[in-house]
């Protein structure tokens, strides 16, 4: 669902401590910053040998050569994304989103090396909305949530999710598939749902701060039910095969929080 703070350890259940990345894609090691190699998106192709910008690019000013470098970068993002949807992983080659994308196949191994770095990648830019190196728990709808009292919090949550997973559900299916073939997809898998835990146990920590869980319930217990309510497979199962609007899923995913996880008022 997120990308952690990097530099921490998911295996660690301390919910006050930030988090490990993200990531990824979903979801608990740190996650690959979006853009962190982006100059090296830059280099073009020509008869099959590697080079710069090209002739007609030496003279350009850097943020030219940079602007052009990202507007690359993303178009061979978007072409993978686009034939793993369509293809899945394992049938999706370099050379098939090179083609699509426009560019050299070596200025996509160049540029990413492996296409497991390309979907690691994705599953960073689609879980954030954008290419800003900022770990999930420093964006400021977090914040806002957590300071939020309970019932709140945990609509604000779902609300959220819902938009994460609009964005990046298409995507973790095609990780959940590749991963019954592919043992480094396989871990790719794993992580991410580390890291979603690792959100949402800091979600649970603040609503046993707030002495709001119901009594029995621990934050890692109540993180536990929030992975399962929240689960990327949910929201394909809801949205996309029942036909449900996202809006509903988040309201359906809010109250079954609330019911599941907070304690009754008396």
């Amino acid at each position: 669902m997120t990308r952690p703070r990097p530099g921490a350890r998911p295996s660690e259940p301390d919910v006050s401590s930030a988090e490990a990345d993200v990531s990824a894609a979903g979801a608990g090691v740190p996650a690959v910053k979006p853009g962190a190699r982006a100059a090296r998106a830059g280099v073009s192709t020509a008869e099959g040998g590697v080079r710069g910008a090209g002739a007609g690019a030496r003279g350009a000013k850097p943020g030219v050569r940079a602007a052009k470098a990202a507007q690359t970068r993303a178009r061979m993002l978007a072409a993978a994304r686009e034939l793993f949807a369509e293809r899945g992983y394992t049938a999706t080659s370099m050379q098939a989103i090179a083609t699509r994308a426009g560019v050299a196949v070596q200025t996509t191994y160049f540029t990413f090396e492996t296409k497991r770095a390309i979907l690691k990648e994705l599953l960073d830019v689609e879980v954030a909305g954008d290419d800003a190196p900022v770990a999930t728990l420093d964006r400021p709808w977090v914040a806002e949530a957590l300071a939020a009292p309970p019932e709140e919090l945990l609509r604000r949550l779902a609300e959220a999710t819902a938009g994460i997973h609009a964005r990046v559900a298409a995507l973790l299916e095609v990780v959940r598939s590749a991963a019954a073939t592919d043992a480094e997809i396989a871990e790719l898998w794993d992580t991410n749902i580390v890291q979603r835990h690792t959100v949402l146990a800091v979600f649970t920590g603040a609503l046993a701060a707030k002495k709001a869980l119901r009594p029995g319930l621990n934050a890692l217990r109540a993180a536990d039910m929030a992975l399962a309510v929240l689960a990327p497979e949910t929201y394909r199962l809801l949205t996309r095969h029942r036909g449900w609007s996202d809006g509903a899923w988040a309201d359906w995913a809010a109250g079954t929080l609330i019911d599941t996880l907070l304690a009754r008022s008396e």
